[in-house]
């Protein structure tokens, strides 16, 4: 009868354990470099396998989404997909978030480009002269009209497209060197010169 008790106990933990497993494959996996800052970290750990930091995720009634830097070893679970704090880590950072969670439209840098007044770049300004010019801003609203790619322009401008690169890439990386009018720790660019994302969006759970 003890034995048979064992037996059930064991089995009843390696069925959580499969669960825990199936769950942790129903994660939506963001680009690499994306990263949530913010006071939704809830908890730390060391650990080599992405696999692994899921598993911690599922575990935790409170986790919605991880950070993974599967450089350094790192996982970070988070209690709230912030769309505001989005940004970036040294190493190999990355985003996975709970399949039926709302999250945001991610934007990976793609480089700074050159535009030109006879032939833009991009096929839409949505805004220009905004005091509160931000990435994550210039993402939503490019994203809510079905496009890709977004530039932002000399500081306050938002351009939207499904293409960019027409006039090339700028010689240095660093002549697109104006601060966001919302947020000076991004780059918006210069004069006709675009920081150029491209868009994901997971907002949908």
């Amino acid at each position: 009868m003890a034995d048979l008790m064992i037996i059930m106990v064991l089995l009843s933990v390696l069925i959580s354990y499969c669960e825990s497993v199936g769950n942790a494959a129903s994660f939506t996996v963001w680009p690499i470099g994306s990263y949530i800052n913010g006071p939704g970290i809830i908890a730390s750990f060391s650990t080599r396998e992405i696999d692994e930091c899921l598993l911690h995720c599922v575990a935790n009634s409170n986790c919605v989404a991880t950070n993974v830097d599967t450089t350094n070893d790192m996982c970070e679970l988070l209690s709230a997909i912030d769309c505001n704090n989005q940004g970036s880590q040294n190493g190999d950072w990355r985003v996975l978030h709970k399949e039926g969670e709302y999250a945001c439209v991610v934007y990976e840098y793609k480089g700074c480009y050159l535009d030109d007044p006879t032939t833009r770049d991009f096929d839409q300004m949505a805004y220009q002269g905004d005091p509160a010019n931000t990435p994550n801003k210039c993402a939503n609203t490019c994203a809510d009209s079905g496009y890709s790619y977004m530039g932002l322009q000399d500081m306050d401008e938002c351009w939207c497209g499904n293409s960019y690169g027409l006039n090339g890439a700028a010689a240095l990386d660093s002549h697109c060197w104006r601060n966001c009018t919302g947020d000076p720790a991004y780059k918006c660019g210069s004069a006709f010169k675009n920081s150029v994302y491209q868009l994901v969006d997971y907002r949908t759970p």
